[in-house]
């Protein structure tokens, strides 16, 4: 009983041994890692790859102040964010105070890392999924109700518009060329409040309907392939498609070439006399006037097809 007794005292002595060896080097690992992060520049690492990334979009290069890795729910996060108007076709750039790169994992298409950017923009959360692979990066947004007021804030140059729109895009780019881009916007409770276009006075004009469907037809054409707006008894309708060949960096000097027909309401028309003669130039057709659009982005010139 005595050299039992014994044996079983000497296995717990080993065990205890055991365990010691274990959280030694556990110890020893926690310290390693502990003292790599201290001293390895990660953050450094990462803000040059996030430069890196952002010089490759092309006409769009975005600034930051300050960029912070966390490693709590690992994200990348920037503050005092400045857009470039270029990139929205705006003279005015767009500040946002902070935006945040929360990972996702892995990417399979493109290979590389997977992002879901969150940011407010006016006062409106916006997401993109964001990939970025060695060469190759795609981002893609799909909002089922974004306020079109934020869209007119944005784009000074677009008329102020009310009510809220889905919009679906997913944009390649290659290195700094767009190899495809998809983009569909629709809405159903679209209106132009009163406002002075052209030193034209115009009422609120309730529209409703709205639809855009557009694609890439190589790295610098955009092929129209649908836009429709106005509903049946909406004061303006119209229904228009062509193409427009970007132009690097200023997208307002976009050459477009656009084509459809647009009808307007006898009470619309009786009240603007100068819209009436406006119109005089153009064919009807079934009640719709042929028109065609020419010029640039920034500098539309209807005339007649």
């Amino acid at each position: 009983m005595a050299v039992s007794a014994e044996l079983k005292s000497l296995d717990q002595v080993e065990y205890s041994f055991g365990i010691q060896k274990i959280l030694v080097v556990l110890l020893v690992i926690v310290g390693f890692t502990v003292a790599f992060l201290a001293n390895f520049p990660l953050e450094k690492k990462i803000e040059t790859l996030v430069k890196t990334q952002l010089a490759k979009i092309p006409g769009c290069r975005m600034g930051f102040e300050n960029l912070r890795f966390e490693f709590f729910l690992p994200k990348v996060v920037l503050t005092e964010v400045q857009v470039p108007g270029s990139c929205i076709g705006s003279g005015t750039p767009l500040k946002m105070s902070q935006l945040s790169l929360n990972f996702r994992g892995p990417s399979f298409s493109p290979l590389g890392v997977a992002f879901k950017v969150i940011g407010d923009v006016q006062g409106t959360p916006l997401a993109i999924n964001y990939a970025a692979g060695p060469s190759t990066q795609v981002f893609n947004i799909q909002e089922e109700a974004l306020p079109l007021k934020m869209l007119t804030t944005l784009m000074p140059k677009l008329p102020k518009m009310d009510g809220t729109v889905s919009f679906n895009t997913k944009i390649t780019l290659e290195g700094q060329n767009l190899q495809d881009l998809q983009l569909a916007v629709e809405s159903q409770n679209l209106n132009l409040p009163a406002q002075n276009m052209n030193d034209l006075k115009l009422p609120r004009l309730p529209l409703g309907n709205l639809s855009l469907k557009v694609e890439s037809q190589g790295p610098r054409k955009l092929l129209i392939k649908e836009f429709i707006i106005g509903k049946a008894e909406a004061p303006i309708r119209g229904k228009f498609t062509g193409t427009v060949n970007l132009a690097p960096g200023a997208m307002s000097f976009s050459p477009i070439d656009i084509k459809g027909e647009a009808a307007f309401t006898p009470e619309f028309i009786n009240a603007f006399p100068l819209v009436s003669f406006m119109l005089s130039q153009f064919t009807q057709k079934d009640g719709f006037y042929q028109i065609k659009l020419g010029g640039t982005l920034g500098n539309i010139k209807p005339s007649t097809p």
